[in-house]
């Protein structure tokens, strides 16, 4: 009366055939990932290309922006006072928005940096 075991059983695959079948389909799963992984990052990459692009574009029409503008406010200084004085007072003006600006800039950055250190 022998009671026949599981491993005895005739249509079990061999423990062997499962495990390589397992790492088989593992294997596929983890090139198929990264697969995705690499095409999401071009993706990504190609979008970030085309932002920074025109980001560079905006830039530098900005900086002829401020050029043209400081020429022309020059030329329009130049009406009332010499040429040499009209610059220095367009420099001036330039150079008070800068420090406004840059003001701006420390008192920001010193509010982040505080939250930063709180939060830490």
């Amino acid at each position: 009366m022998s009671v026949p075991m599981p491993s005895e059983r005739r249509d079990r695959a061999p423990m062997g055939d499962l495990v390589r079948e397992l790492l088989t389909k593992i294997t596929e799963l983890l090139n198929t990932q990264v697969k995705l992984v690499k095409t999401e990052i071009k993706v990504e990459s190609r979008k970030f290309a085309t932002a920074a692009v025109f980001g560079l574009a905006a830039v530098l029409m900005g900086f002829f922006f401020v050029l043209f503008l400081g020429v022309s406010m020059i030329l329009l200084f130049a009406k009332v006072v010499e040429l040499a004085w009209a610059a220095v007072i367009t420099t001036a003006i330039f150079l008070i928005v800068a420090a406004v600006a840059g003001l701006m800039a420390m008192r920001e950055a010193r509010k982040n940096a505080a939250t930063i250190d709180v939060e830490a």
